[in-house]
């Protein structure tokens, strides 16, 4: 048995202009939420709509319409979120707390050839996990030589490595280079280094 939803008639012309004025604020207020400027959709006494039943029958078709609309505009954010929230952990529990190091000869910023397969692997990881995953370069330096000279070394080293990152494909927009001078508490063979760290976004 298919039951008909009748629209409820409308008793005096008080009650019509009241209830439609209800109505459209209604409208407005959606329209608002929905990011359009509109005021009143259909203003009251249009020659659009030839009688109240009428209006009153387009106005609760558009109120539908736009709680539908808003409806589907809210549950998308909460979508994204958890997506996001999913990939952030699962990147987390892979590559929080990553560390890769490269040694340098004395006053050198060359790469030595046999650190490029790991400077690849890396590169790899990065590029498949766009825009997730972003690169940090410490350069280090010894003791050797001034203090201007060391942190300009160091900063040379961790460029170094950043060409190498973006030869192998990666965006320079997702490496950050921190030149850190002279380290002190290390020998000078370990000092001569630039550190490499994974961060998550």
């Amino acid at each position: 048995m298919v039951t008909e939803t009748k629209t409820p008639k409308i008793s005096n012309s008080d009650d019509s202009y009241r209830l439609l004025q209800d109505l459209n604020s209604k409208v407005n207020h959606l329209l608002y939420r929905n990011n359009n400027n509109s005021t009143t959709y259909i203003p009251l006494g249009s020659s659009e709509v030839r009688n109240n039943d009428e209006y009153l029958i387009f106005l609760q078709k558009k109120i539908e319409e736009l709680e539908a609309k808003l409806s589907h505009k809210t549950e998308k954010p909460a979508i994204v979120e958890v997506n996001k929230s999913s990939k952030y952990d699962e990147l987390m529990k892979k590559y929080n707390g990553y560390k890769a190091e490269y040694f340098f000869q004395n006053n050198s910023s060359n790469v030595s050839i046999t650190d490029y397969s790991s400077i690849k692997k890396i590169a790899d990881i990065v590029m498949s996990e766009t825009p997730h995953i972003k690169i940090q370069l410490k350069g280090f330096a010894s003791k050797k030589g001034s203090l201007a000279y060391n942190v300009e070394l160091s900063k040379r080293r961790a460029e170094a490595v950043s060409n190498a990152f973006v030869k192998e494909g990666v965006n320079p927009s997702f490496i950050e280079i921190l030149p850190l001078g002279e380290d002190t508490m290390s020998s000078d063979s370990k000092a001569r280094r630039v550190e490499v760290y994974l961060f998550i976004n």
